[in-house]
């Protein structure tokens, strides 16, 4: 990047991409501690972390198959984006699909 002008737009763009980074992080931390979609929440069986905070996930569009970790109930997903336990599972244990085995990830 020999050229200053273009070494300075890229300064310009990765300091606009920060703001509004920093923006959407206060608004998703705001969402988190109200908890302003907890019956949405609640219905995904995810907990507050993983609801609000997570974000987008990059996941590869294949079709993937796992098994429930607690109940080892097969679980077929359309990605790569695959949940640890089973609805069912996350229902009767009170636990988040997405659980790390963190007991702070509790519904």
């Amino acid at each position: 990047m020999n050229n200053p002008q273009d070494f300075l737009e890229k300064v310009q763009k990765i300091t606009l991409q920060s703001k509004e980074n920093t923006h959407r992080y206060i608004r998703l931390a705001y969402a988190a501690q109200k908890d302003i979609e907890r019956k949405n929440r609640l219905k995904s069986n995810l907990c507050i972390h993983c609801f609000y905070l997570m974000g987008a996930v990059w996941a590869g569009a294949a079709m993937t198959k796992t098994n429930c970790s607690i109940c080892g109930k097969e679980l077929i997903f359309g990605s790569t984006e695959i949940d640890k336990i089973c609805t069912d599972c996350a229902k009767k244990h009170r636990l988040c699909k997405d659980i790390d085995y963190k007991q702070r990830r509790k519904i």
